[in-house]
């Protein structure tokens, strides 16, 4: 659903490899719905980033994967000198492999995207230990922003609305499980 921001995208993805959740899934087996994913465990707190996993993964909404890893060398040359300039320039710690920066912002992490498009992960203080493994947030630059809430239920994170900062909203509804 196009608008001032970012679009309201809602994509179906589906994962062959079998597991005990994916059985039980409420889209289904192997289908899940959402809009960005943390795959392994890390915590923030006092804007850094601390894998507590032999590996981190951000799974994009079409379901595709990209591992996190520490110290890539890359940086976003802010005075566009072709250098590496330690007191201006800006070097994540982490990044995706497609050069997708990976940061804390106090006890939030934040995935932000060529575009400088920034995808938030709930806090480990919202409502279930669940959500801050999924994207309860995503702002451009120009600082329009898609709010979505999720639920939990037997074990999964489900969305049940996407607002956006212009009044475009999504609602989903569920029959039970389903």
């Amino acid at each position: 659903m196009p608008g001032t921001g970012p679009d309201i995208t809602v994509l179906r993805a589906y994962n062959s490899v079998p597991s005990v959740l994916s059985e039980y899934s409420y889209m289904g087996p192997g289908w899940d719905i959402h809009f960005g994913r943390i795959i392994g465990l890390y915590t923030c707190a006092d804007n850094l980033l601390t894998p507590q996993s032999n590996k981190l993964f951000f799974v994009k909404p079409d379901g595709s994967q990209v591992e996190i890893l520490p110290q890539l060398k890359i940086y976003f040359d802010k005075n566009n000198n072709q250098n590496y300039d330690e007191d201006i320039d800006y070097r994540p710690a982490y990044a995706t492999t497609e050069f997708w920066r990976v940061e804390c912002r106090g006890s939030s992490l934040v995935v932000t995207d060529k575009l400088d498009t920034d995808y938030y992960f709930g806090s480990p203080d919202t409502t279930g230990h669940l959500t801050k493994q999924v994207v309860v947030k995503v702002e451009d630059t120009h600082g329009n922003t898609l709010d979505i809430a999720y639920e939990i239920a037997n074990a999964f994170t489900r969305p049940t609305s996407i607002t956006a900062s212009d009044g475009r909203q999504v609602n989903f509804t569920y029959t039970g499980f389903q």
